[in-house]
């Protein structure tokens, strides 16, 4: 497994216009990545190998980055406000 620091995390808005990007915590980490696990965010964002092929991919804001005025972290909003879903294919 592999960690890595100073990484970033960004949203399109809905309309595909502007780009928003998000805090990160203070953590001494926050990426990862192995052999069968791509970019991870730790919880916020995990891709994994067939991420195409499958949906086990998950979206889950709110671990190592900060969540947007007015949503709570482990909600619908949370787990959907980077993908859409909680889990999802690409």
């Amino acid at each position: 497994m592999v960690y890595k620091h100073n990484s970033f995390l960004f949203k399109f808005n809905d309309d595909g216009s502007i780009i928003k990007f998000l805090n990160k915590k203070d953590v001494p980490y926050e990426t990862q990545h192995g052999d069968s696990l791509l970019p991870c965010f730790w919880d916020d964002l995990q891709v994994f190998e067939d991420c195409d092929e499958n949906s086990n991919n998950t979206s889950n804001l709110g671990c190592c980055y900060e969540l947007p005025p007015g949503i709570e972290y482990r909600t619908n909003e949370s787990f959907e406000y980077l993908a859409g879903e909680s889990y999802f294919s690409i």
